[in-house]
């Protein structure tokens, strides 16, 4: 904080967390004011002479296009249903456009999930994963059945190539999960510059990377590595003593090389004898 002509002038940090406690604020705000909308709906404190609904009520009186007062009322009342989303926006944790998109497909199923992708993702990405699970719904089984794929080739350069058609409510669960531990990942990444600047700072020495410029990791590259985690965990869920072992490793070796490693290893039980 510097004062300048006697007026107080935060610094950029400042500012930055003064900008983000004003969007936890703004978003509790808005979750009051939705909870208002909600009760003021139910008990249709609108229904004055020439008001066709709340949401024209509210495009009347709060000064909101009728489009966007007709989306707060939904969000209002599915609100209603949906404790966790409800909790999490009434205590900043998330905004009111991660709210809007979660509110459009989750129900008591899948909530929690949802919300667990919402409060690590971006705004952009849960939108993007609400659009999948949508088209999910109307998606004829039958056609579904007869489409669904797993092919996969090992590339060139040792790498898997894997491609998978599936249904879209399993294929957003999936995205959902990959999202989430690709963007905990990359929130971490910013942590650890973050921390690092702040060490320099501190020392009196030049930072070796700057948290905005920090060298990170590929969104791709964190998106793989999540899909290996969420399969390892998946191969130890719900197994008993006596299943059969989950995981194969194909190793692909010439039969020179293989000859040659059998001959040294042959050599040397020989001279432990």
């Amino acid at each position: 904080m510097t004062v300048q002509d006697g007026s107080v002038q935060l610094s950029v940090e400042e500012l930055a967390r003064e900008i983000r406690s004003g969007a936890v604020r703004l978003a509790a705000a808005t979750a009051t004011w939705l909870r208002l909308v909600a009760e003021f709906d139910a008990r249709e404190g609108w229904g004055e002479v020439g008001v066709t609904s709340c949401a024209h009520w509210l495009a009347w009186q709060c000064g909101m296009s009728p489009g966007a007062a007709r989306e707060h009322v939904r969000v209002a009342r599915a609100l209603g249903s949906l404790p966790v989303t409800a909790d999490a926006f009434a205590t900043g944790r998330l905004s009111y456009s991660k709210v809007r998109a979660i509110t459009r497909v989750a129900d008591a199923g899948t909530e929690i999930e949802l919300v667990e992708l919402a409060r690590h993702a971006t705004a952009s990405q849960v939108e993007r994963v609400v659009r999948a699970w949508r088209r999910s719904d109307a998606v004829d089984e039958e056609l579904v059945a007869e489409k669904r794929s797993f092919q996969w080739h090992w590339d060139g350069d040792g790498m898997l190539v894997l491609q998978v058609r599936m249904d879209g409510e399993a294929g957003a669960a999936l995205l959902a999960s990959v999202e989430s531990l690709a963007e905990r990942a990359a929130r971490r990444e910013r942590a650890a510059a973050t921390r690092e600047a702040a060490a320099a700072a501190a020392a009196g020495t030049d930072c070796p990377s700057d948290p905005e410029t920090f060298p990170r990791e590929r969104m791709s590259a964190r998106r793989c590595r999540a899909l290996a985690q969420l399969a390892e965990v998946a191969a130890d869920t719900g197994r008993r003593a006596g299943d059969p072992p989950r995981r194969e490793v194909v190793v692909h070796v010439d039969a020179d090389v293989l000859a040659d490693d059998a001959a040294r290893c042959g050599g040397w039980r020989a001279r432990r004898r």
